[in-house]
C-alpha cells in the first residue's frame, strides 16, 4: 500500500512537473543535434507522446479520486466543450472554410492530448501532488535548460539585432517567456525562503541569465506580461488595497518619469529590444495586430450570440488566431464566450492576488500562470497555450495549506 502511494505521488508530481518544464527541457536536449525542418517531428512528437503517457498513467493511478469542481473550473470546461464543438463544426461541416489538414490535427493535438487531458489529470491528482518537490525540480530543470541555452548558443552572450530562438522548436516569442519563468521562480525564491549566501547568489545569477534571454530574445510580449505580474504582485503585497493602490500609481508614475533610463537599460542589453519597443515600431506592430482584432470583432458581429469562427481563416488553407484572447472568445463563441472568458480571467487573477496577499506557499503557480495570461492579451492563444487552463485548474483545487509548506532548502 505504500509503494503504491509513493507512486501516486512520483506520477502526479512527474506529470506537473513535464506540464510546466517539460516541452522546454526535452527541446533543449535534443533539438541542437538535429536539422531544423525536422524538430517537430525528431523532438516534440516524441516528447508530446511521452508526456501523454505519463498524464494516462496518473489518471489511471489516481482514478478512483473524487473530483471537487470551483465554479471557475466547471465554467473553463464549458468554454472548452463549446470550444471543441466551434471547432469540429467549422473543420468538418462547414463549406465555406478550408484548413490544411495537418494545421487541423495540430490545433487537435493541442485541444485535447495537450490542454484538456492534463487538465483532467490535475483534477484527479491534485491531492497526490508533493508541492515541495514539484516546486524545486521545476526549477532544477528550468535552471539547467536555461544555462544550456545562454551557453550553447553564442548570440545570447553579445549585443544582437536578430530576435534569437532558444532553440529550434522555442522560438523568440517562446525563448522570452522561458526566460521570464526562470527570472520569476529566481523572485520567488528569494522572497521566500531564508537560504544561504551562497546559494542566493547562485540564484541571482540565474536569474541574470534568464533576464539576458528574455530580453535578447528580441520578443516585446513577455516584457509586457513582466509588466503584468508585477503589478499584480504590487496589488497583492500589502494588505491595505488603498495602500497596494498608491504604490501601484507611484511605481507607474516612476516608470513614465524615467522612461528613457529605462530604454537605455534594455537597450544596453538588447538593442533590438529596445528599438522595438520604439514608439514608431509598436505603432507599426499594432497597425498589423490591429487588422486581425478588427477582423475578429467583425466575426463576433456576425453571430454576436454564437460567435463565428474559431479561427481567421485566410482561404488558402491557413488560419490565425487574433492575438488577443478576449477577441478569440468573441469571434469563437459570441457574446457568451467572451462573458464566460471574462469571468475566468477575473476570478483567476483575484486568486493570484489572494494568494500573494496571504502570503500563499504556491503563490509562485499564481505568478507563472499571471505571465500566460497576459502574453495571450498580446500573442498566442488558450488553445495554444496549454499550460493557462492546466493552472487555472491547480489554482482552483481545494489545497490545503498547511500541506504545503516550503522546504527550506532547494
Amino acid at each position: 500500500m505504500l509503494s503504491q502511494i509513493k507512486l501516486n505521488t512520483f506520477f502526479s508530481t512527474f506529470n506537473l512537473i513535464l506540464c510546466f518544464v517539460g516541452y522546454q527541457l526535452a527541446t533543449t536536449l535534443f533539438s541542437s543535434f538535429i536539422p531544423v525542418f525536422e524538430a517537430s517531428r525528431l523532438v516534440t512528437v516524441p516528447y508530446r507522446a511521452f508526456a501523454l503517457l505519463i498524464c494516462l498513467i496518473t489518471i489511471f493511478l489516481n482514478f478512483k479520486s473524487k473530483l471537487s469542481l470551483n465554479l471557475t473550473v466547471k465554467i473553463l470546461f464549458i468554454f472548452w466543450l463549446l470550444l471543441l464543438i466551434r471547432f469540429f463544426y467549422d473543420m468538418y461541416f462547414r463549406t465555406d472554410v478550408y484548413v490544411f489538414s495537418d494545421k487541423k490535427l495540430q490545433t487537435i493535438l493541442y485541444m485535447i492530448p495537450m490542454t484538456l487531458i492534463p487538465m483532467y489529470s490535475v483534477m484527479k491528482s491534485y491531492k497526490s501532488i508533493n508541492f515541495n518537490k514539484l516546486l524545486s525540480w521545476t526549477y532544477i530543470l528550468f535552471t539547467f535548460s536555461i544555462c544550456m541555452t545562454f551557453f550553447s548558443n553564442v548570440s545570447f552572450q553579445e549585443e544582437s539585432m536578430d530576435r534569437l530562438n532558444a532553440n529550434n522548436a522555442l522560438n523568440a516569442i517562446n525563448a522570452g517567456h522561458f526566460g521570464l519563468t526562470v527570472l520569476l521562480l529566481s523572485f520567488y525564491f528569494l522572497i521566500s525562503k531564508k537560504l544561504i549566501i551562497i546559494k542566493k547568489i547562485g540564484i541571482c545569477l540565474i536569474g541574470i541569465i534568464a533576464l539576458l534571454i528574455m530580453f535578447r530574445a528580441g520578443s516585446r510580449g513577455p516584457i509586457l506580461a513582466l509588466i503584468g505580474v508585477v503589478a499584480v504582485w504590487i496589488l497583492g503585497a500589502s494588505k491595505k488595497k488603498i495602500l497596494n493602490i498608491t504604490i501601484f500609481l507611484f511605481f507607474c508614475f516612476l516608470g513614465y518619469i524615467f522612461i528613457d533610463y529605462i530604454f537605455q537599460f534594455i537597450g544596453y542589453i538588447s538593442p533590438l529590444l529596445e528599438a522595438r519597443l520604439n514608439i514608431g515600431n509598436v505603432e507599426e506592430q499594432l497597425y498589423g495586430r490591429d487588422n486581425l482584432l478588427t477582423i475578429a470583432f467583425n466575426c463576433f458581429l456576425g453571430n454576436p450570440i454564437f460567435g463565428k469562427n474559431f479561427a481567421i481563416y485566410w482561404g488558402d488553407g491557413t488560419m490565425i488566431y487574433a492575438h488577443n484572447i478576449f477577441f478569440d472568445s468573441l469571434m469563437q463563441l459570441g457574446i457568451i464566450g467572451g462573458v464566460m472568458m471574462i469571468y475566468i480571467l477575473w476570478k483567476s487573477v483575484a486568486k493570484i492576488i489572494k494568494l500573494i496577499n496571504i502570503r500563499s506557499s504556491y503563490f509562485w503557480i499564481g505568478l507563472i500562470l499571471m505571465q500566460y495570461i497576459m502574453g495571450v492579451m498580446v500573442s498566442g492563444a488558450i488553445y495554444e497555450t496549454p499550460l493557462i487552463s492546466i493552472l487555472i485548474v491547480l489554482l482552483f483545487m481545494p489545497l490545503d495549506e498547511k500541506n504545503y509548506t516550503l522546504q527550506r532548502k532547494i
